[in-house]
């Protein structure tokens, strides 16, 4: 069942990639963000309040530090989405987890192994293969979305330091309280980046209303929850493997709506971030795991 629940989860989110993308032709990002988390903070508010969930100082206060990286991972992924195709955004956002174990040396000098530097390697050969034109610039679209994964593997190592003893449900409904409030105090970035922008209060046709539901209560809202719930029930490792599903949900979609047209070689940049991916979560974790425990046996 909790299998289910992250497989679930994780389908709905790879979904999102074209479904934001098509609503970005009618609606700038950051007026979309705000009203995605608008929405949802006002459901996860709810539950959390039917829960009874603890709304302490120190759960507003981790909150909002990691609303910080949280927003920066939806705007640069949201205006990503604006050049890139959905399938990229997928698998570049993908990238983080590998990102994870390389910042933890940086940030929380933790030692990493052999299996985990090659599944870096690999995704980094399968980022450039994905990323770079022929001339060896990046696309804009895709250097958006490299941010993106920069800014979700931070939000994972602060969330690691900051979510101890909270209430999962009452950390994630302020930490989307708090992208709501930073996308009304970045609206002028619409105008900054695109020389555009759509007034919260527009007119916008029912599909792009729809899909602002779909990704306020239904693509944040219920699948935090079901993570949340899963993670709770099983083992790390497992939980990181079924996660590398989302961008492979996302090509597949994508796919049967006919709007991926890539060459050769951006399926073998998604192919090696993929199995950069795999090898991380598993033998990379494993072997963390491994290490971490002979170094708690000989007191290192």
């Amino acid at each position: 069942m909790t299998d289910l629940a992250l497989v679930l989860t994780t389908l709905i989110w790879g979904t999102t990639f074209v479904v934001v993308k098509d609503a970005l032709e009618h609606i700038s990002p950051i007026t979309f963000l705000l009203l995605r988390f608008g929405s949802a903070s006002i459901v996860l508010f709810v539950a959390a309040l039917l829960a009874r969930a603890r709304f302490d100082r120190a759960t507003w206060r981790a909150g909002w530090i990691a609303s910080v990286p949280f927003f920066l991972s939806f705007v640069t992924q949201t205006f990503g989405l604006v050049w890139a195709s959905p399938a990229t955004s997928a698998f570049l956002t993908g990238f983080s987890v590998v990102l994870v174990p390389l910042f933890s040396v940086v940030l929380l000098g933790r030692r990493i192994g052999a299996w985990t530097w090659t599944g870096a390697i690999c995704a980094l050969a399968g980022l450039g293969a994905l990323s770079l034109r022929g001339d060896w610039s990046i696309g804009v679209g895709e250097l958006w979305t490299i941010g993106t994964a920069i800014a979700v593997a931070l939000h994972i190592l602060v969330l690691e330091r900051v979510a101890p003893g909270k209430s999962a449900i009452a950390l994630t409904a302020v930490q989307v309280l708090g992208c709501a409030a930073w996308s009304l105090l970045f609206l002028p970035l619409d105008r900054l980046v695109l020389g555009h922008a759509s007034g919260v209060f527009d007119a916008l046709p029912p599909n792009v209303l729809a899909i602002v539901l779909y990704m306020g209560c239904g693509a944040t809202a219920i699948t935090f929850f079901l993570q949340t719930w899963a993670q709770g029930r099983m083992p790390a490792t497992r939980v990181g493997v079924l996660f590398t599903l989302e961008p492979v949900f996302a090509l597949l979609f994508s796919l049967m709506l006919g709007r991926e047209h890539f060459a050769a070689r951006a399926a073998i940049g998604m192919s090696l971030i993929l199995a950069g991916m795999v090898l991380v979560e598993t033998l990379g974790r494993r072997e963390t795991s491994a290490g971490l425990e002979r170094g708690v046996a000989t007191g290192r």
